[in-house]
């Protein structure tokens, strides 16, 4: 196989049922108001498929079965506290193999699987019970085959509105 692979190109690449994933997180606050958290996953025995190896595929990239996830926090918006505000720096990094227990955050924020880069964020209360969130991340996408050259610059702008009752 030559040149770029596209997301079309390796649907169905990996060998699924020998796939395991540990994942590991903490946290300690300094301070009332300032906080970091960490995050780590590893995805186990991801594999490509025999069969296309034997047809030159190469071996999937390694931070694609790694995910990680280093975030400052500062203080935060709190639901029941009108004005209340908070804001965040992070580093991330989530492999698209190991990115499972970050799907949410994978499909709802700035960044997407298969990506890495910084985030920088705010939050804010209003009015009761509405927290609005925006945040920001730069990075780039992550080659998914070992040396197939998909590395592309990733720019994106994400809000966010929350009601709670």
């Amino acid at each position: 196989v030559t040149g770029a692979v596209t997301e079309a190109d390796y649907q169905g690449i990996l060998d699924a049922d020998n796939i395991s994933i540990l994942n590991l997180g903490l946290g300690y606050k300094f301070t009332k108001e300032f906080e970091m958290t960490a995050a780590w996953s590893h995805a186990f025995g991801a594999d490509v498929k025999s069969e296309l190896k034997e047809a030159g595929w190469k071996d999937i990239n390694g931070s694609q079965k790694n995910s990680y996830a280093i975030q400052l926090n500062y203080a935060g918006a709190k639901p029941t506290k009108v004005n209340s505000w908070g804001a965040y720096v992070a580093w991330r990094q989530i492999g698209q193999i190991a990115s499972t227990g970050w799907n949410t955050y994978a499909l709802n924020g700035p960044q997407y699987a298969g990506s890495r880069g910084f985030e920088i964020g705010a939050s804010w209360t209003p009015m009761k019970n509405v927290v609005g969130k925006v945040s920001w991340f730069t990075g780039k996408n992550m080659e998914f085959i070992d040396g197939d050259g998909n590395d592309k610059k990733v720019n994106t702008i994400f809000t966010e509105w929350n009601f709670m009752f």
